[in-house]
């Protein structure tokens, strides 16, 4: 019965998930398992005599022969893990138990492939420093270019880009990319039909295969994966990555690049919204122009560079005259829409480097940085004035609209920002004053 159990032993060994390698002192392979060949990719003639040390991935290998000695010299090795290149190329993760038999000198040892388990602890890792990565305080070219850093320890990509598509403007953009960007995005259009338009339209993940690329193209371009944004307000987006060299994309590497696109555009919304409030939080509702708060930073911040460089500069106070009479009469709506019209007007007269803001009400202000002397704050007040004499037409109305404008220049009338406000505001009030018995503002209806 022994005698017949004993036969047996090559059977049930071959019938073991795990794998069975018996080796002598020098660790010439001298019998395995048939779950060698599953594991390792050879069959077990193959690997009789060679060395099991020529499988062993290079950076593992001085690690491996340390293993070895101890275990020869009476230390088993139960959870060693090490990297084994397969016969077709790629890696393996291995856990292995051995132990010397000093008796008959051979080194026995179980291999169990950890590979699936190592790539989920890896990936888990990956998914997590993902999520960290995409929140954090960098702006999205630093931090794609670690998300594609972490990525290459999961996938072999050559090409990382974050496409943006605003349904408004129809803009197609691309604000960041690493390596060779798909090739529509080059002319900012999006093409009819397009694999792109697939993607950023329909909503569709596509995989576009090496063989399918334009002839163009380097042939060891690898395979393009597509994967399309959960729907966001500010438009449509996708993350689009490219293999290095051959093979394909598996479902498991879509599920990854999914999670990763969605973790990229809920940092993207988180983002813009930031901005949007920033800006909220600076800019006047109605016109859009920096807000009185915006207005006394920038002014803080040019009065410190005018008096480092020895410059002047001026604060410019306009207000509408009867602006009251208008909102009385023709209405709140009609109002808004002036105001409107004057932000407009003003801030086509200064140059991009000056400020315009309203300060609330029918209340403007002006900084011009760089100024020679007060025949320049003359200039801009007579180009105002000028501005002013056309009418605004709004809706069924033309209403002729003067202004009254008070002027500081720095550093004649005051060297802080409440010395240079109250002078302006002062010169705006005394000719408002006498601008007071004019004719009133005058509008018609068609």
């Amino acid at each position: 019965m022994k005698q017949a159990f004993s036969s047996l032993l090559p059977e049930i060994t071959d019938q073991l998930l795990d794998a069975i390698c018996v080796v002598d002192a020098e660790g010439h392979f001298l019998y395995l398992s048939a779950a060698c060949e599953r594991i390792f990719g050879y069959q077990a003639h193959e690997l009789f005599g060679r060395r099991m040390i020529e499988l062993v991935h290079p950076d593992d290998r001085a690690r491996t022969l340390q293993a070895a000695r101890e275990i020869m010299q009476g230390s088993p090795k139960p959870h060693f893990e090490n990297r084994y290149i397969r016969k077709d190329g790629t890696v393996v993760d291995i856990m292995w138990s051995a132990r010397w038999f000093d008796s008959q000198g051979v080194r026995v040892a179980v291999a169990r492939d950890v590979s699936s388990l190592k790539r989920a602890e890896r990936t888990r890792e990956v998914l997590y420093q993902v999520t960290q990565t995409a929140y954090g305080a960098d702006n999205l070219a630093v931090r794609g270019e670690k998300i594609h850093q972490l990525l290459l320890g999961l996938l072999p990509l050559s090409s990382l880009a974050v496409v943006q598509y605003d349904r408004g403007t129809r803009n197609l953009s691309c604000p960041f990319s690493i390596g060779p960007e798909p090739p529509e995005l080059h002319s900012g259009v999006l093409q009819n039909n397009s694999p792109l338009s697939r993607i950023l339209l329909n909503g569709q993940s596509l995989n576009l295969r090496a063989a399918q690329l334009p002839s163009s193209l380097p042939e060891q371009s690898g395979d393009w994966l597509g994967i399309p944004f959960p729907e966001q307000d500010w438009g449509a987006g996708a993350l689009i990555v490219q293999l290095a060299g051959p093979g394909g994309f598996t479902e498991q590497d879509r599920q990854l690049l999914q999670f990763v696109a969605t973790q990229l555009a809920m940092a993207i919304t988180r983002r813009l919204t930031e901005q949007r409030l920033i800006h909220m939080a600076s800019h006047d509702a109605l016109t859009n122009l920096p807000n009185r708060n915006l207005f006394h930073d920038r002014l803080e911040t040019a009065l410190k560079l005018a008096q480092r460089n020895r410059q002047k500069l001026a604060l410019l106070y306009v207000d509408l005259n009867r602006f009251k009479d208008i909102n009385d009469n023709l209405g709140h709506e009609t109002g808004d829409l002036l105001l409107l019209e004057v932000a407009k007007r003003l801030d086509r007269i200064v140059r991009d480097a000056d400020t315009v803001a309203r300060m609330g009400g029918d209340e403007f202000t002006l900084l011009l940085t760089g100024i020679r002397d007060e025949n320049d704050v003359q200039r801009v007040e007579e180009k105002i004035t000028e501005a002013f004499r056309q009418p605004f037409e709004l809706q069924e109305h033309c209403l002729n609209v003067s202004v009254s404008i008070g002027a500081a220049i720095y550093p004649e009338h005051g060297r802080s920002p409440e010395q240079l406000f109250r002078v302006a505001d002062k010169k705006m009030y005394a000719l408002k004053k006498r601008q007071k018995a004019d004719t009133p503002a005058t509008y018609q209806s068609d």
